[in-house]
């Protein structure tokens, strides 16, 4: 008995999810919906993103080099406040598998650290 393996093209994958639903999810009306997919406030979303917007932004390496800054912490996030596995984080955001790993990883890289001051500081990358 013969087994054909045929190579497909592309891994499904939900298109566009960001633009579609997290944009919808920071409107007004919906403000509690991102706190429940995110677990924190879009204001704290934005002031992080404002910290770390440089830092993730890519120069053309990497296997994340064209996906925003924005994206890659909310790629991150997701991860840590839903417990989903990395696959069904590339799914939902359109990614493959090892963008994803290397989003979570870069940006769990600039955790912030409490220091002996009230308040934290960012490690540099």
């Amino acid at each position: 008995m013969r087994v054909i393996h045929i190579k497909r093209d592309s891994v499904p994958k939900v298109e566009e999810y960001v633009l579609n639903v997290v944009q919808l999810i920071s409107d007004p009306q919906h403000i509690d919906d991102f706190k429940v997919h995110f677990r924190l406030s879009r204001e704290l979303y934005m002031a992080i993103l404002n910290e770390v917007f440089v830092v993730l932004q890519r120069n053309g390496h990497g296997p994340q080099a064209n996906v925003l800054p924005d994206k890659q912490l909310l790629v991150a996030l997701w991860y840590l406040a839903n417990t989903a596995s990395m696959r069904e984080v590339s799914h939902l955001f359109g990614l493959s598998m090892s963008t994803v790993h290397g989003i979570i990883k870069d940006v769990f890289k600039l955790s912030y650290w409490p220091t002996k001051q009230k308040g934290y500081k960012m490690p540099h990358p």
